[in-house]
């Protein structure tokens, strides 16, 4: 049934694609120190990283991660990056344990 066909195949495609974002979520973390100074990171970013990997194992239980911010799209923080967002990391973690 071609309905069904495309159906699936849509499904695959956001699959894929929230797979990408993952990845490079990860690829965002991984980064050495020495690789990683200060710098002016977008706040809206870092917060989009935390979201991706913290989605499927608080979804898989039935909880809802809501990031609800009031900043402007060009907010920065002078910070390292992977640092910041572990923490964020460990604090949905935590919450969500």
């Amino acid at each position: 049934d071609l309905n069904e066909l495309l159906v699936h195949t849509k499904d695959i495609e956001d699959t894929v694609n929230r797979m990408d974002k993952i990845v490079n979520s990860l690829r965002y973390f991984v980064r050495e120190d020495l690789r990683n100074p200060m710098e002016f990171a977008l706040i809206s970013e870092l917060l989009d990283n935390v979201q991706v990997l913290s989605i499927d194992k608080c979804k898989k239980q039935g909880v809802k991660v809501l990031i609800e911010n009031n900043l402007k799209d060009s907010d920065t923080l002078y910070c390292k990056p992977s640092q910041i967002s572990q923490v964020l990391i460990n604090l949905v973690n935590n919450s969500f344990d």
